[in-house]
């Protein structure tokens, strides 16, 4: 599988993709996360913390945000 870099990336685009269940994660900082994050976003610290949010909330595709 290839990586792939985006510079920016709507919710209609995911869902035009066929990505309309995903998980989206919050990689900022703990204070960044609290100050503003998308609705219905995790935080996750590191890539044990989405890994371990995975292994409860199933399989799917995953969408970081990096604002």
């Amino acid at each position: 599988m290839k990586n792939i870099i985006l510079k920016a990336l709507s919710l209609s685009l995911l869902q035009k993709m066929g990505l309309a269940s995903f998980h989206l994660f919050d990689i900022r900082s703990t204070q960044a996360f609290l100050s503003a994050h998308l609705q219905g976003s995790l935080h996750a610290q590191n890539e044990k913390e989405i890994i371990e949010f995975l292994a409860h909330l199933g399989g799917g595709a995953i969408v970081l945000s990096l604002f």
